[in-house]
Parts: C-alpha cells; structure tokens; sequence
C-alpha cells in the first residue's frame, strides 16, 4: 500500500518546522485525513464517492489515503488506482506528488522498475519503459521493445494510472480499438476523478447513467474530488457516501482566503487596461481572460506600458515545455517577492500551485470563478480575506463580451442569477456553487448518446442518436500538430526526425526496424514542443511569428 501517513511522518522528520502539526492549517489538513480514513462508510459494497473541499486541504493526499483504506477492505486487499485529472498541463505536478510518495514507500522496487508501480499516460505522455532488462548484456532496443511499450502504457497495465478525462471517459464511451485496449483495466479498479467540474454540463446524465452502470456491473469504485461539487452523481440511485463534513472545511476561517467583488458593468477592454496601468500598485496580480485573444491584446499593452513591473503571460499557445518553464519563472518570482503581473487564459484554473494578492477574472462560470480564487491568497500567506479577487465584463471594439465568445449564453443567465451580490468571501463559495449547479438540467446530448448505447449504435447516424463514435468530451480536436521549434536542439532534433522518415521510404521492410525506433524516439523528445492544432482553433502562423515570440522569449 502507498501509506500516506509513513510518507507525511518522513516529511515531518526532514523538515519538521514545515510540516508541524502545531502550525494551524498542518493541524486542519491532518484532520482532514483522519476525517476520511475514519469514515465507516468506506467498503467494498459502496461504490460512490464523494469530496468537496477548499483548495489546499491537501485534496491529493486525501484521494491516496482514501483508496489505501478501500482497497484493504476489498477481498483480495489490491486494485488498481485510477487518478484521472482535466488537462495534460497539470498532470506533470500531481505525477511528481504521488511519485514522491510511491517511491519513498517502494525505495529501490520502484527505481528499478517504476512502471510497474506508476504510470503518466495522455496523448503527449512517453511510451517507452525504463529499465527494461534483456538476456542479452549487448542488446539494443528494438522498435518490437517499443510497441510492447506501447501496449504496456496503453494497457494500463500499471499499478497506479495517472491519466486525463478524455482517456479515461472515451475509453468507457467509445468504440476505438487503441482506447479500448485498457477497459479490461478499469474493471475492478478504483477511479478518482479529480476537478470533475471542469466535465462539460451537457455530458453529466450519460455520465451519471454511465459511472453507475460500471461501478455497480464491474465492481469499480469512483471517487469525485472537487471545490466547487456538481450534481455529477445521482445520490439516491448511486448510494454516494460524502467523506468529510465539506461544510466545515468549506467555511472555515483559515479558508476564508478571498474577498470577491463583482463588477456587473461591462467596460472595453482598453478601458480596462488603461485604469489598471494607473490604479494598480501591489506586489503581484494575476490577470484570468476568456480568450486568447484577449490574453496576448492585455499582455502586449501591459509590456508597454508597465515598466515596474515583470509581464508573463500564458496560454495554450505556448508549447507543454514553455508553459511550464514559464509556471516556474513565476513561481521563482513569487517566492522572491519580485513585482510580477500574469496574463493567461482558462488553463491556469485547475491544479497549477500558484498564489497571487490580487486576481482579476473576466466573467465566466461560477466554478470557474471559483477556480481561480483558489490562486488567490492561496496558501493564506496574506492572512484572512487578504487577497482580492475582482470579477469584471470586458468586451471588444464592437462591444462583443469576450465571455460571450467561448461559453453558452445559458450558462452566463445561470450566473447572473446566482452572483446577484456586489461582494462575496471565500467562506461563501459552497453556498454560491450549490445555487449555480441546482439550476443545470441539461440532457439532450446526453440522452441522444445514451440511446445510441443502449441500441449499439455505434456509427450510423439515427433522428434522436447521436452514434458513439461521435462522443468526443473535447469537442473540437483532431489529431494535427504544429511543432514549434524555440531552441536549437530542438531545431536539429526536428532535422534528423525529417530526415529518418525519408530515409525510411528508401529502405526494406527489414531494414526499417532501427530507423522506426529512432523515430520515435525523436518524436518524444520532441513533444514539449509539439501543439495540438485543434479543429475550433486553426493555428495562426502569423499570430505566432508576429505577436507572440516575446511570449516565448
């Protein structure tokens, strides 16, 4: 078992000032584990889970602490664990979490063989196995090694699975051979779905429907970790057992970080970059937009006109390895206490370890809104309620809502209705989220999915079905991808790739084994600077070459 507590004790012998349970919020975190790990409720006959807690309760090492207790109670004290997060930004941080902690437990068994113990698997993740062994002292790998690789990595066949939504969910819904390798996997495992808000409202019936029919026919076990919890679950039908008293730590003092104000009237977006430019004197802010757009218009103008201070900005523009080299120039910043405003987009919302004084949010979602207070005052180091979080409505020269742009108009009646207040605090979150979420009843798609299902419709197109092959959680993504190429390495990585594959063409079939190898081999070390071109989102060369190098460099 991957023991939290003999991990925290560790951390508490090398760093004990860090990890004192004498400091308040250590105190409140460790209660929060005792609270889940002494839930009575927790056995092999319930299926459903829930945890709705406030940022920095220690969420991860509640979800761990959660399925060791589970898993000892299960019949055969073993099962896999499936921790299954929104974005691929964020899964790197959560990986590095849960591998500190397996390998402090499993020491040299896991450095020999950590695949066998943890696995990252997304469309970018490797595929390749460390510290294969071969008979052979002399034997090289094979381009056969790297599809048995594959198959191990796409199989699951792993201890602990560190995943994405779109996974794990086409996966259960879907039809393709190379996702379904893995459903043999899920079965009898147990499945943590962290930041499940983040799931499209219109998908919450078929994945209500779907998450019971798996939990209770194939013996798997969900657990749904958010702050801001939907109504994902049907608690009556499913039997869903909430494992902490959420209430407590929802209102708490120590979490009542953030005091929300909200700006009903809307302003161009100049206007708003003209009075922050003026007004504006604290050590740090982070500026949430809607669009990209929106965020590389706000990052130019503030890089000419806000010289005190030093400009980031970051969207899903940047390649995997300059967003997160940028995540840690900021954090470098933060920590130094130096003058730094960020500018980013939605992307910054779940799962990135940032805190700012101040935050500004273009209107959006209430659990959006929610989000991003969670980088705000984050860890309560400006004390309670010392951090601002402003939520505004900016618009463009054709008074067009940004917000308007990306999200249904439906969705932004739900939230007029729900903040119907100037001034929030973070204490009234679980409140506001409760309210937003009561008023969702979408099922349309939902039920046309479903019906297709129950019909095995998978790829005819039907009046009242939508046919399986069409499920998509991301809606608009396709397989094309631009690299861009920031460092020279990069750019003779991209040469020598180039050239294998044309090599290749010239070569017979017994000949290419090698060559297929290194290819892909090149193809990994390239994916920090590979960009998922995404069909809603063609891919702007100039949008690149011009605006947004300073973005890069």
């Amino acid at each position: 078992p991957n023991d939290v507590f003999a991990y925290l004790s560790h951390c508490q012998a090398k760093d004990a000032k860090k990890f004192s349970p004498k400091i308040p919020i250590n105190a409140l975190r460790n209660k929060f584990l005792h609270d889940i790990v002494h839930n009575d409720q927790i056995k092999p006959e319930n299926h459903f889970y829930t945890i709705t807690a406030p940022t920095g309760i220690g969420k991860t090492f509640g979800c761990l602490a959660f399925a060791n207790q589970l898993i000892k109670k299960l019949p055969e004290n073993k099962a896999r664990i499936i921790y299954c997060l929104p974005y691929t930004s964020i899964i790197d941080q959560n990986h590095a979490e849960f591998e500190n902690i397996i390998r402090f437990i499993h020491q040299d068994a896991y450095d020999l063989k950590p695949e066998r113990y943890l696995l990252k698997h997304h469309h970018l993740s490797e595929k390749i196995i460390r510290n294969r062994t071969y008979t052979d002292m002399n034997e090289i790998p094979s381009y056969k090694d790297y599809l048995d690789d594959c198959l191990f990595v796409e199989s699951w066949e792993s201890a602990f699975i560190v995943t994405t939504f779109v996974q794990f969910f086409e996966t259960i819904i879907g039809h393709r051979n190379r996702l379904l390798k893995k459903l043999h996997n899920i079965v009898n495992s147990v499945v943590i779905l962290d930041e499940f808000q983040n799931i499209d409202p219109e998908y919450y019936q078929l994945l209500r429907q779907t998450l019971d029919v798996f939990g209770k026919r194939f013996n798997t076990y969900f657990l749904l970790i958010t702050a801001t919890q939907p109504e994902i679950l049907d608690i009556k039908k499913s039997g869903s057992i909430e494992l902490i008293d959420s209430e407590q730590y929802m209102k708490h003092s120590l979490f009542n970080r953030v005091d929300l104000q909200i700006i009903k009237k809307g302003q161009f977006i100049e206007e708003f970059i003209q009075d922050f430019c003026h007004t504006f004197s604290d050590q740090n802010c982070l500026i949430v937009l809607n669009t990209k757009k929106s965020a590389i218009k706000m990052f130019n103008e503030l890089k000419a006109n806000t010289k005190a201070y030093k400009i980031v900005c970051l969207t899903t523009l940047l390649t995997p390895g300059d967003r997160k080299s940028k995540i840690s120039q900021i954090k470098k910043a933060i920590h130094k206490n130096e003058r730094i405003i960020v500018v980013s987009t939605q992307l910054i919302e779940a799962g990135v370890d940032l805190s700012f004084k101040t935050v500004y949010r273009d209107f959006g979602p209430v659990d959006s809104i929610v989000q991003v207070a969670g980088r705000c005052n984050r860890n309560g180091e400006y004390g309670i309620k010392g951090g601002k979080m402003i939520v505004v409505r900016l618009y463009n020269e054709k008074i067009v809502y940004y917000y308007a742009q990306v999200y249904p108009s439906i969705l932004s009646q739900f939230v007029e209705k729900t903040l119907i207040d100037d001034t929030y605090e973070s204490k009234d979150f679980a409140d506001i989220s409760k309210k937003y979420y009561e008023q969702f009843d979408f099922q349309g798609k939902s039920n046309s999915l479903l019906r297709a299902l129950q019909e095995l419709n998978y790829d005819t197109s039907m009046r009242n079905q939508i046919p399986v092959k069409d499920f998509k959680l991301i809606q608009s993504y396709n397989d094309e991808s631009v690299y861009i190429l920031t460092t020279p390495e990069a750019q003779n990585n991209m040469e020598r790739l180039l050239l294998l594959r044309k090599d290749l063409n010239e070569k017979a079939d017994n000949e290419k084994q090698a060559d297929l190898f290194e290819i892909e081999k090149y193809k990994m070390l390239l994916k920090d600077f590979r960009k998922v071109k995404t069909a809603g989102n063609a891919f702007d060369r100039n949008l690149v070459s011009d605006e947004i190098l300073s973005m890069f460099f």
